[in-house]
């Protein structure tokens, strides 16, 4: 039997998505991996991950689709035997075989590749948080503290990225207005140490980029 995805929680490589890419992009260096002549290509990579950790690779019927991305689907194809630490699905102490898809784009994971790439598209000409948005809200989720309250609550973010990376110039507007949440959002935000992602040519711009983060609670 094969299932279709592996159950919530669990990753078919350790580290998850931002360690399989950063192993993608060292296989490529160590392995002088030639970049793609067209690299904004796209291919979705689909495996069969067996109970012994080994891995199939399932070849997309649709030909023509292969044909448009051939260079990101032979970069698939090739890198796999330069990554050995999957992990098969478990469910009840049951080894699984299962399916597994992740996207190579061969654009991202050259000489364009940053720290925390995990799959989805960066806009270069942004600073950008390691692991994205996302990440950056889940961090942003361990140190919240919620103050006692009813009824829902927004709050919008506004902060810049300066030139080291770091998080300066932050407001809050709460609606309706909550000192001790807009204090707590400061303080959960101050607790986010990592360094932002910077452009290239960050330093000689004039302007700092703006964020605008907006955050929603409800209490019970």
């Amino acid at each position: 039997m094969i299932y279709d995805q592996y159950p919530y929680g669990q990753e078919a490589y350790p580290g998850g998505k931002k360690q399989l890419y950063k192993d993608i992009h060292q296989a490529i260096i160590d392995n002088k991996i030639e970049k793609c002549a067209n690299p904004i290509q796209k291919y979705r990579v689909q495996l069969i991950v067996q109970k012994d950790a080994s891995v199939l690779f399932v070849k997309n019927p649709d030909s023509a689709y292969i044909e448009s991305n051939k260079c990101a689907y032979d970069l698939s194809k090739n890198i796999l035997k330069y990554l050995a630490k999957w992990k098969p699905a478990e469910y009840n102490r049951e080894k699984l075989n299962a399916i597994y898809e992740f996207d190579i784009v061969p654009a991202d994971l050259f000489d364009e590749f940053v720290d925390g790439y995990f799959g989805v598209g960066i806009d270069r000409n942004i600073p950008q948080f390691p692991g994205g948005l996302e990440e950056f809200r889940n961090k942003f989720m361990k140190f919240i503290e919620i103050p006692e309250s009813q009824g829902r609550m927004s709050c919008e973010v506004f902060f810049k990225i300066n030139k080291e990376g770091q998080i300066v110039d932050l407001i809050t507007k709460s609606s309706p207005y909550n000192a001790k949440l807009e204090q707590n959002i400061k303080n959960a935000i101050a607790k986010i140490k990592d360094r932002w992602i910077l452009p290239k040519d960050y330093d000689s711009r004039t302007e700092l980029f703006r964020y605008q983060l907006p955050l929603n609670f409800e209490f019970h």
